[in-house]
């Protein structure tokens, strides 16, 4: 072998042991770098490389005084920022004359996203794999030398290492802002982050009381964030209507702070201000802008006022000397649903500032070429309860396709209603129309169907003979078919199912549910929940329409301590293969009595008495004697923490009972007993009944009761969440007058609690100091109050906002109206007179003067076509209402600033010049012609009670073979309302003579 050859082999191996030196030396650095945290060089489209140099600031929270402030900043190619840090002498001026409160600069990110480089080329990659070689040789040997490792983590982790003094010649441009107000500077050294979406802690440390404006430059890039440091903060409370309170507290301790400037901006402009008083509130409106609609109809975009009113949020600032607070509201605070409380998809009514509307027609639906009549009732919400609205209702109905088919001014009778009627064309769409009301701001709205339909021939019923049925008994469901007209259908046929669902008896249902109404549906048995199918079969009906189906229930399993509900549905098919539905049910029960108990009062300190009462039934609710087994039971909730999928604890919750005593009673023959039972343990205790009923003992109804020590500590937490309020009061309801006693129940000692009543806006305010974790809050009911009102709770502690609502029912039944319909005969022929006498009382029964009064009668087949589903009016008006207050917390504020080539130069900007603002069918074929036929026979909408409360209507009847359904809904002035229904027969005997054919004398 050559000398040649022999160096050029030497080479080679030479080349190959380098190259495994390299090799072993980039793995080296890379792992040394991913134990370190220090980011190493990525390629490909998804490395930080292919970005341009671009930074962004970003704050998301506002700090106290003994805070460690910090910004978080997220960069690209960047290997250090320089940064000034500025004092703004006037925090509300610099907000005010800010086009976007929350960010500040021109650079945006979508600048950095449409500056991605392509796919590099091969040359381009192996170009870049030989440099990141060298780069890792290099870089080796300097992490040898140095404390790489520690000082990269700590610019992970935001600690002020790599920093060094700034020198004012390092910047090449005019300042933000004066020099004087310039507090700190430093420039900050940085290192790769792992990805484009990370960021990273700038600390800036402990300051002193103020608004801080923090400009970071590298080069020509630049940016600018917020920095907020102050011990106040503000609890906001507004409302629809514009209705703002504002509370000044202390951030950590949250007393109440008297004497603050409080500033409400909207678009530059101060539009609210004021001083809080020495409860640390401040009460104000804030007048709502008109909108566009409003001011130029033809100009009018919707999508252009929508984007303008999120653009246009409303700033509260607050300051007390050289602390300040801000709090960032959108337009949708001051604005929402107006409908009083009904519930949802049960009609509507918007933008209206506390208007709530009742629309009805006199019946569900039409046909093309019919006649709609309709009729509405307005009430605006005002601090007293209700209030009738003046003047005229600009009145719409709009068409499935939003076509208009009527449009007019309707005029507003002295007890807040309008009506009206129009005629639906013959070749009108089909589906919903929707009658829309507006009175000044508000509006109002329902629907009702237009829709070919034929008119059902005959109605079917089911009945059970009772509505509770004891276990192993036999019971019959009667199905009874027959025509409008009063006669049977013979010999249909009859297909039925019997399905099982749980019971859940009255006392059982949602205690805050104010809403006090009896059921308004015909459809007797309702669904229910859960269909398990334990019969079925077929018969037919006999010749009186009817037929018997026997059911015996069935015996529970040992283990089952329910009641079920047993429904039977039933499908009936006449000879002309029409088919009509119908459904009952009844409740099959373990036994025969009913157990209740009622406490004095919810809430019992350690020590006390509570005087418990006791009472039997049937489950009709009519009085027996019985002996009942009271048990007492403490419940508590241990707490066991654990991690979720990102990493939060979270808590799950097991609940554990301990017996304290049991007492047997015994009930006398009303029904009634008493037990006295010595209160001993704090906590949450169940009263748990024992029915003994003959040889039978099960579980009856459950009742509660809340003990706190003297000293007002707690040591329960009903619901496992100990880091919130929870409130109990003393009653499932009240009356005016009376004085609600709520336990406030805390997580923290030694709260001011702002304690408000809220519905429609905030009804009361007051601050009550709480010493410990418990408090009793008294709550005088007033009569505005109804049918309910919400005490909410609120306070501040340590930089956190504690907050609860809780519902108090205050039932209306003083408001409800006892209606009802007199005909002078049950039964009468076509083309004669009704005559119906409406009689109209109050809830003490003294006749309704005044009251007015719309009369419907209607042909009963229509709601075989569409059931009404017209709201109950009791619960339009009093039905549970929602809190229309929302409370928002100040200690959160985001402000973002990106790097761009265009800085702001505040400090360079001049007072703006001020300038003015300027500103028929046939059914039946007889021998005797009958032409007049009518879906709705009579309809009066302004029917008024005379003094003795009552009222005569007279109605001619058309020729109709059916039952006709008489509705009335009344209101008066004072907004007491109330509906009645009646039902009578239309019919004609029909005679037949037989006679024999002349051919066969």
């Amino acid at each position: 072998m050559s000398k040649d050859s022999r160096n050029h082999r030497g080479l080679i191996t030479a080349g190959v042991y380098l190259l495994v030196i390299v090799g072993a030396l980039s793995i080296s650095t890379m792992r040394l770098r991913a134990q370190s945290g220090v980011d190493t060089p990525a390629t490909g489209s998804a490395s930080t490389a292919t970005y341009k140099p671009y930074f962004s600031l970003s704050t998301n929270r506002t700090y106290g005084t003994a805070d460690r402030t910090r910004v978080w900043i997220n960069y690209v190619g960047i290997d250090h920022m320089d940064f000034r840090v500025y004092r703004v002498d006037d925090p509300v001026k610099f907000f005010k004359g800010l086009e976007d409160p929350h960010k500040m600069g021109e650079g945006e990110k979508y600048q950095i996203i449409a500056s991605l480089k392509k796919e590099p080329s091969v040359l381009e990659k192996v170009r870049e794999f030989k440099v990141s070689v060298f780069k890792s040789i290099k870089d080796y040997f300097r992490n040898q030398l140095h404390r790489f490792t520690r000082e990269s983590l700590n610019q992970k982790l935001g600690r002020e290492g790599d920093r060094q003094a700034l020198n004012i010649a390092d910047y090449a441009r005019v300042p933000l802002l004066n020099p004087d107000q310039m507090v700190s500077s430093w420039r900050e050294r940085l290192t790769p982050l792992d990805n484009v979406y990370d960021t990273r802690m700038v600390m800036l440390g402990k300051r002193d009381p103020g608004v801080y404006l923090i400009e970071a430059v590298n080069e020509d890039l630049r940016a600018y964030t917020i920095a907020i440091v102050t011990d106040l903060t503000m609890i906001n409370k507004t409302t629809p209507s514009g209705e703002m309170l504002v509370y000044a507290a202390d951030r950590k301790s949250g007393a109440p702070r008297e004497g603050v400037k409080i500033e409400i901006i909207k678009a530059k402009k101060t539009v609210a201000q004021g001083v809080t008083d020495k409860s640390g509130m401040l009460r104000t409106h804030v007048e709502q802008p008109k909108r566009q609609a409003e001011q130029a109809p033809e100009d009018y975009d919707p999508e252009a006022e929508t984007a303008r009113e999120r653009q246009d949020s409303y700033l509260v600032t607050a300051r007390d000397h050289d602390h300040f607070a801000i709090s960032d509201l959108a337009a949708y605070y001051f604005g929402g649903n107006q409908s009083g409380g009904e519930e949802e998809g049960e009609g509507e009514s918007e933008g209206g500032r506390g208007l709530t509307g009742y629309i009805y027609t006199d019946r569900p639906v039409y046909r093309p070429a019919q006649r709609v009549f309709f009729r509405g009732i307005l009430r605006t919400a005002g601090d007293r309860g209700y209030e009738l609205p003046s003047g005229s209702v600009k009145t719409t109905i709009e068409d499935p396709n939003s076509g208009k088919v009527f449009e007019g001014d309707l005029k507003l009778t002295p007890r807040g209603t309008f009506s009206g009627a129009v005629d639906i064309a013959a070749g009108a769409p089909l589906g919903q129309y929707r009658i829309t009301a507006k009175a000044g701001g508000a509006s109002a709205s329902d629907y009702f169907e237009v829709a070919e339909y034929k008119k059902p021939e005959y109605k079917v019923t089911v009945a059970t003979a009772k509505k509770f049925v004891q276990v192993g008994e036999k019971v019959k469901f009667s199905i009874e078919a027959r025509y409008f007209f009063g006669e049977p259908v013979k010999q249909a046929d009859v297909q039925y199912y019997i399905y099982r669902s749980r019971y859940y008896p009255w006392w059982w249902a949602d205690e805050d549910d104010s809403a006090a109404d009896e059921a308004s549906s015909e459809d007797e048995g309702g669904y229910g929940y859960g269909n398990d199918m334990v019969k079925d079969g077929q018969a037919v009906l006999n010749a009186d329409g009817k037929l018997d189906v026997e059911f015996e229930v069935p015996q529970p399993d040992e283990k089952d301590s329910y009641d079920y509900t047993y429904r039977l549905e039933a499908q009936v098919t006449d000879q002309s293969r029409r088919m009509m539905e119908a459904r009952a049910s009844f409740v099959g029960t373990r036994g025969n009595i009913v157990a209740n108990t009622n406490t004095d009062r919810y809430v019992y300190y350690q020590g006390d008495t509570a005087k418990i009462k006791v009472r039997t039934s049937d489950y009709e609710g009519r009085p027996l004697a019985a002996g009942v087994t009271l048990k007492f039971v403490q419940r508590r909730w241990d707490s066991t923490p654990r991690q979720d999928e990102s990493g939060r604890t979270v808590y799950s919750y097991t609940m554990h009972e301990r017996d304290l005593a049991s007492a047997d009673v015994t009930t006398n023959s009303q029904g009634e007993a008493s037990y006295d039972y010595a209160v001993t343990e704090p906590g949450s205790i169940n009263i748990k009944t024992i029915v003994k009923d003959g040889k039978k003992q099960y579980p009856s109804n459950e009742d509660y009761l809340w003990v706190a020590d003297k000293k007002g500590e707690w040591s329960d937490w009903a619901y496992g969440d100990e880091q919130s309020i929870k409130l109990v009061a003393d009653k499932k309801s009240y009356q005016a007058g009376e004085t609600a006693h709520v336990l406030a129940m805390l997580p923290t000692d030694k709260a001011h609690l702002l304690v408000t009543t809220e519905l429609t806006g905030v009804m009361t305010a007051r601050i009550v100091d709480a010493a410990s974790r418990a408090v009793m809050i008294d709550v005088p009911i007033e009569q505005r109050y109804e049918p309910n009102v919400y005490l909410s709770v609120a306070y501040i502690k340590d930089g956190e906002m504690y907050t609860h609502d809780r519902l108090l029912s205050v039932p209306a039944r003083s408001k409800f109206l006892n209606i009802e319909v007199l005909a002078d005969k049950k039964e009468y022929k076509p083309q004669e007179t009704a005559h119906y006498t409406i009689l109209a009382r109050n809830a003490d029964n003294s006749p309704a003067s005044g009251a007015e009064l719309s009369l419907g009668v209607v042909d009963e087949a229509i709601y075989s076509v569409k059931p009404d589903q017209t709201r109950d009016i009791r619960k339009a008006f009093y039905g549970r209402r929602y809190n229309q207050v929302q409370t928002s917390f100040t200690i959160s504020y985001n402000f973002k600033g990106h790097s761009g080539e265009k800085p702001l130069n505040i400090a360079a900007n001049k007072r703006a010049y001020q300038l003015a603002d300027f500103k028929n069918e046939g059914q039946y074929a007889e021998a005797t012609i009958r032409k007049d036929f009518k879906d709705t026979t009579f309809w009066q909408p302004d029917i008024v009670t005379g003094a003795d409360g009552k009222a005569t209507v007279e109605v001619k009847l058309p020729d109709n073979l059916t039952t006709w359904r008489a509705t009335v809904r009344g209101v008066t002035a004072d907004t007491r309302v109330g509906s009645a229904i009646l039902k009578f027969v239309a019919r004609k005997n029909l005679i037949l003579r037989l006679e024999t054919p002349r051919f066969m004398t």
